[in-house]
């Protein structure tokens, strides 16, 4: 009989622990706004966004007004030139200050002007004398305007390869994206700068946060791992969210403690709790297991499909903690944990003991939760662009201080109608023209966006549910009758004439053998590729196969372990989708897939949520190049043996939901086993079994 664990959130009351919530120390003196002031980097918003939407989901009772000073192109002097109407207007209790990537003066690293040694070196000693001497004076003025936060400038990428410019692999062609040329001396130049910065915070007793030194490690990683990636962007100097995120990851570590959504600990057996930023309330022991009702202060942070990636990169110092804990349960049992009735994750006992953090759980509803606040948070990030690119034009046309805005749209006309205008301010002149009246309207809908998003942060209870992990029925196979025929790779029973052909992809020999024997076992002919790690790899084996075979008839298609099982998932449905496609697309080499499973897989399937593998640059385009789920895609089964091991059933989970969602027939299915279990040689029986069930039952769906 099935063990049940029914976490209905409600008879024990943690009110000792939860009678204030935890307040943000950069707030912590009733200060109400911020506005972040610096070049283009500030003004197109996206560490400030990453910035917001910390605060506004771990501490949604305290509103904050956020504000944007920066400017494109700007430099510590003309920041200083802007200062009294632009940036003292602003009226923040807090302002945060970044400046360098334009005052080192990129140009004097160009070649032609390094060539001239002795008149580099003395522009580049007259560049930071003027940027200190600027900088100095404005942090001084901002100190006195409220408290301060400096930050190292943001880096130059220089690490990208220029002789292989960034490549994806797009519609199983590989793309080639230019990237400009890298200049090897710029970032060491800025990192001189974010020293002295840091110099400057330790003589005025003013808060710093290293961006540069954060940002520049995580660049170093990201191109570690794949050597066309980049944590900025391909004109190596504007980061977008993936670049803010680890500036805004900086300054939450420079300005907060620990990040931490709740941290809760309940004993199923006694029923003791306790727990930090959440309330339990009315626990009660039944005779089914435990309920109680879990009401948070905080959310977690929002995870796009770029943020997703960085932070669960083992070297991201970025941790937030939503750490539920549940001791007191059987120790050999796997359980599904449900929030508001629907599977977030397959854990064992022992994780539970020990602690499951679902802040990097993009399936809980506190995470769609937080998901519904960061699409506000990019609309203020959106309006706030759109007000500083008004006023970018006014400061070019230096009538900033004009108050008839009708003489300053004249201004602007006079320009574009000179021939001799720069094309390069063509399109901001235009904008100018066509929009100059709405600053006030984008102003609006920024601060309309803000109070909209600390209105979906408010904290709402949800309802657990802790079940055992239903496990399939399994009944071993016979395998005395399985013979394999080395001339075809094949595997098949003598008793069975014309079985249907599946194919196995899987990077161990072991493994792929004794998974190939027990699904020819179920009566399927079975081929057993060895293939790479790579999804090169996994589609060149099974065109090599498919050629020297000779196979026109449709297959079926597995992939066993991550990389292969993430590998034959997308080859089903990028080939469904080519073949539904105009005679105009290149034909995939492949015979119709009648059926997909991939076993233990779901992270890189998942991409871009695992995104820098693929395009770290451009989320836009990482998600065009995985959009191949759709109506056509064949049956496929997500499956996982164990809850165990770097590929969480939650993955699976969530490209299922994905799939599903674009028309296509997915399914994610847990067997339930404890590491011991998914060790022992039944594993793959019972991961064969259910392939097989799945395969006909659902062969013939398409």
């Amino acid at each position: 009989m099935k063990k049940t664990i029914s976490v209905i959130l409600s008879a024990l009351t943690l009110t000792a622990a939860f009678a204030d919530p935890q307040k943000p120390e950069l707030f912590g003196n009733g200060e109400k706004s911020i506005c972040f002031v610096g070049d283009s980097i500030t003004h197109h918003g996206f560490y400030p966004k990453q910035i917001a939407l910390f605060y506004i989901t771990h501490f949604p009772d305290c509103e904050i007004s956020f504000k944007n000073a920066g400017y494109e192109g700007g430099s510590a002097g003309t920041t200083l030139d802007r200062f009294g109407y632009d940036v003292k207007t602003k009226n923040a209790d807090v302002y945060t200050l970044m400046l360098g990537m334009n005052d080192i003066r990129m140009w004097n690293f160009s070649p032609k002007n390094m060539a001239d040694k002795k008149l580099h070196e003395a522009n580049k000693k007259k560049h930071f004398d003027t940027y200190r001497k600027n900088m100095t004076e404005l942090a001084k003025r901002l100190k006195a305007e409220g408290k301060l936060v400096l930050m190292s400038s943001s880096i130059y990428d220089d690490l990208g390869n220029p002789e292989k410019p960034v490549a994806v692999l797009r519609n199983f062609e590989v793309v080639a994206i230019p990237q400009s040329q890298p200049n090897k001396f710029v970032n060491a130049e800025l990192n001189r700068y974010g020293q002295w910065v840091k110099s400057l915070a330790e003589e005025l007793g003013v808060g710093f946060s290293d961006n540069f030194a954060t940002t520049n490690a995580a660049n170093k990683m990201l191109v570690g791992e794949n050597p066309h990636s980049s944590a900025i962007g391909r004109n190596r100097v504007h980061p977008f969210d993936l670049g803010g995120f680890f500036t805004a990851n900086a300054f939450i570590k420079a300005m907060e403690d620990k990040p931490l959504v709740y941290n809760v600990e309940i004993n199923a057996d006694t029923l003791k709790a306790n727990g930090l930023r959440a309330e339990v309330k009315n626990a009660k022991k039944t005779a089914e297991g435990l309920e109680f009702e879990l009401v948070e202060h905080a959310l977690p942070f929002p995870l796009t499909d770029a943020t997703f990636a960085a932070a669960n990169m083992a070297w991201c110092e970025f941790k937030d903690a939503q750490i539920l804990k549940i001791a007191g349960l059987p120790e050999k049992n796997a359980y599904a944990l449900k929030i508001d009735g629907e599977v977030v994750g397959y854990f064992s006992a022992a994780q539970l003991r020990k602690g499951v953090n679902l802040a990097l759980n993009t399936l809980t509803p506190q995470a769609k939760q937080a998901r519904e606040v960061e699409r506000q948070v990019e609309i203020w990030r959106e309006n706030t662009r759109l007000e500083r690119d008004l006023f970018g034009t006014e400061f070019i046309m230096r009538v900033c201080e004009i108050g008839d805005v009708e003489a300053r749209a004249a201004k602007a006309r006079r320009k574009l109608a000179d021939p001799k205008f720069s094309k390069s301010l063509v399109y901001s002149f235009k904008f100018y023209v066509e929009n100059y009246k709405n600053a006030a309207l984008f102003q609006k809908r920024a601060a309309e966006a803000i109070k909209e998003a600390y209105r979906l942060a408010k904290p709402r209870a949800h309802k657990y549910e802790l079940a055992e992990a239903v496990r399939p029925p399994f009944a071993p196979a016979d395998k005395k009758t399985v013979s394999f025929d080395a001339n075809a790779n094949t595997y098949r029973r003598a008793d069975i004439a014309a079985a249907p052909r599946a194919v196995v992809l899987c990077e161990n020999p072991e493994t792929l053998s004794s998974f190939a024997e027990e699904l020819a076992a179920r009566g399927f002919a079975v081929a057993a590729l060895k293939a790479g790690d790579t999804f090169e790899d996994a589609v060149a084996a099974l065109q090599n196969f498919v050629k020297t075979q000779n196979i026109t008839s449709p297959i079926a298609l597995v992939g066993i372990g991550e990389n292969c099982a993430n590998s034959a998932v997308k080859i089903a449905a990028e080939s469904a989708k080519r073949r539904a496609e105009s005679a105009a697309t290149k034909p995939l080499l492949l015979p119709e897939i009648s059926a997909c499973a991939g076993v233990d897989g779901g992270y890189r399937a998942t991409s871009p949520r695992r995104f820098n593998k693929l395009f770290a640059m451009d989320a836009e385009k990482a998600l065009a190049a995985e959009a191949s789920f759709g109506k056509n895609t064949p049956p496929t089964l997500l499956l996982n043996v164990s809850c165990n091991g770097e590929v969480p059933a939650t993955e699976s989970l969530y490209l299922a939901r994905k799939a599903r969602a674009a028309g296509a027939f997915v399914q994610a299915k847990f067997l339930g086993e404890t590491a011991e279990n998914a060790r022992v040689e039944h594993a793959a029986g019972k991961a064969a079994a259910c392939i097989a069930d799945f395969f006909k039952q659902n062969i013939e769906r398409k």
